[in-house]
């Protein structure tokens, strides 16, 4: 198993992450030859720059092409290219595990054993775990699909809201392996949203309360039953600032985090490195999270600290070797990931907005933007502060993250300066378009001649434009001869798409059954049938004028005639259920107002 070796070829797969770089640093440092891979189409990353680095290579990404990516490690095997494989993320994982018992002796495969998978690659399964052994857990609700959907959304309504609505990894039938989501429902027609959206997923769910707290992470590695190595750090920012992955976190000794991830590892019988994940609540309390069962994206911090998890990983099991002794590390030592993690964490918190009485999403309030840019500059001046990618012994990672910092930062300065013009040249649209739909109204006619066929107009014909005709048609049906009929398309070129089951419960609200609707693509016959088009933003007004210059004169934003000042429309297809509503009401309101232009004479509105 190539012990008598003093330098063994080890291959990292998932280089691009951080837990790459620390893995590349780690092994690199300890006299190994490292490889490091990354997946084509990738610009070199910070590893592969490290002086560590022995060498690189490229292989299809196990994220979009699982079964490419896992006979590319069937040659490496069957070549005996490596004698110590170490895979990152979840997909290099399970493509590794696939192919486990191809793995030609001597060949060391550094991941967890097949029944450690299904908890640490499923949050279902961990939590469930982690309730039998006794682990406090936030109020869970395990989402199984044999129960009726009512009874479901009512066990979730009773976490009170927000909830957080997770779904594990899955590998679909084309070969790719699916990232679970962590969705946050604000409230029931959300909750409810997101509930029909997972139920058609392959794969189990969970939904939970959330809890106000911090982050707070056990690190260890576990061999032959035992603990070997051990680590706890407290999260100091996370991106976003209302909970995410940390950007900025600190070394600690915590005996009651520790002591849970020792138990829940301790519950499944675990080998090797694992992150055990907790929220403590701001009295004190713990909550299990998940088990990362490979390393980890804040591992630079444990490496600052002395302690080296992937060259314990890997000597772990050898004769004569043993791990770092635990707890021998400082308390306090703060590693900082600046770009993207610490300039996300600043950013989340300029841009968030809080409504009146509240935040305008679940979490925190938003800490003061003028302490976190003073704190995020006040970091940067500290010249005791580690990080992530500069490391004085080895610079040139940090360099090279350095330079994409400055790129992505100028280019978001251009893109916002673009936005900024573009945004000034639309106010200016707008306004010409207000009074120009003023001076019409003060006119006799505001068409003259009437239209005989409307045609309204939006991205995807399945949310706003088909609610606009149908909406409209319901109310020409009732004056016949007084209105003209409506059509509806929209610019996406594909057909036959359904209205959101949400969006069709909504607007049943008004009247309107798109239950049956089907989405129609934009041609130029409906475009030149139409004696009056309305289209519900500005993107829509240019894709339309694009295709379609000869139809300017006959164009005009339906946001208008709601008479609020707005001239669009926002898409509700990614909102929740009361933005929703919010649009589906003013298009209402517009269309009223339509009528009203169009049929002056007919009393009073609906």
């Amino acid at each position: 198993m190539g012990r008598h070796r003093t330098s063994l070829r080890i291959l990292i797969t998932d280089a691009h992450e951080l837990a790459g770089l620390g893995a590349v640093r780690s092994l690199g440092r300890a006299g190994h030859q490292v490889t490091a891979a990354w997946p084509a189409g990738l610009a070199r990353p910070a590893s592969g720059w490290s002086r560590r680095c022995a060498g690189h290579l490229r292989y299809p990404d196990p994220w979009h092409f699982q079964h490419p990516f896992r006979d590319w490690l069937r040659e490496l095997l069957q070549r005996r290219a490596f004698d110590v494989i170490l895979p990152i993320t979840e997909a290099s994982i399970v493509a590794m595990d696939a192919l486990r018992e191809e793995a030609p002796a001597g060949t060391i495969l550094l991941l967890p054993d097949r029944a450690a998978l299904r908890y640490t690659l499923s949050k279902y399964h961990a939590t469930a775990r982690a309730l039998e052994a006794a682990v406090a857990c936030p109020r869970t609700v395990f989402l199984d699909c044999e129960t009726p959907f009512a009874q479901r959304l009512d066990a979730v309504r009773e976490l009170g809201f927000p909830v957080v609505i997770k779904t594990d990894n899955y590998l679909t039938a084309s070969g790719i392996y699916r990232k679970g989501r962590l969705r946050m429902a604000a409230d029931a027609g959300s909750a409810a949203h997101i509930l029909r959206d997972v139920e058609r997923l392959p794969t189990r769910a969970i939904a939970q309360e959330t809890i106000a707290g911090s982050g707070v992470g056990a690190f260890l590695l576990r061999h032959d039953g035992q603990v070997a190595l051990r680590f706890a750090h407290r999260r100091l920012h996370e991106v976003p600032y209302t909970g995410g992955y940390s950007s900025l976190r600190a070394s600690c000794h915590d005996p009651d985090v520790i002591g849970l991830g020792e138990k829940m590892l301790a519950a499944i019988d675990y080998e090797g490195v694992a992150m055990v994940e907790f929220r403590r609540r701001s009295d004190g309390e713990l909550f299990f999270l998940e088990i990362n069962g490979r390393l980890w994206g804040s591992l630079a911090l444990a490496l600052h600290c002395g302690v080296d998890f992937p060259k314990a990983m890997l000597e772990c099991p050898q004769p004569g070797r043993s791990a770092r002794p635990a707890d021998s590390y400082r308390d306090g030592v703060i590693c900082r990931n600046v770009f993207p993690g610490e300039t996300g964490h600043l950013l989340s918190i300029l841009k968030a907005k809080p409504a009146p009485g509240g935040p305008p999403a679940p979490g925190p309030p938003p800490p003061s933007k003028i302490k976190a840019l003073a704190e995020f500059a006040a970091l940067s001046l500290n010249p005791w502060i580690r990080h992530d990618h500069f490391w004085w012994s080895d610079p040139l990672p940090g360099i090279v993250q350095a330079g994409k910092m400055l790129t992505a930062v100028s280019g978001k300065v251009i893109e916002r300066a673009g936005r900024w013009v573009a945004r000034r040249k639309d106010q200016r649209m707008f306004e010409e378009l207000r009074r120009e739909h003023e001076r019409r109204k003060a006119q006799s006619a505001y068409f003259d001649p009437p239209p005989r066929r409307i045609l309204f107009v939006c991205l995807g014909n399945i949310c706003r434009s088909p609610f606009a005709a149908a909406y409209w048609n319901l109310r020409a049906e009732r004056e016949p001869g007084l209105l003209p009929l409506a059509a509806s398309v929209g610019f996406i070129a594909q057909p036959g798409r359904p209205t959101p089951s949400r969006l069709v419960e909504l607007a049943a609200e008004f009247g309107v059954d798109l239950g049956h609707h089907r989405s129609k693509p934009i041609d130029r016959a409906e475009v030149e049938a139409a004696d009056a088009i309305f289209v519900m933003d500005h993107e829509n007004y240019r894709d339309l004028l694009l295709r379609y210059p000869q139809a300017r004169a006959k164009t005009l934003f339906l946001g208008l005639f709601a008479e609020d000042g707005a001239v669009e429309i926002e898409d509700p297809f990614m909102r929740e259920a009361e933005q929703g509503r919010l649009c589906y009401r003013r298009l209402a309101r517009a269309l009223d107002g339509l009528r009203a232009v169009l049929s002056p004479g007919v009393p009073g509105r609906d």
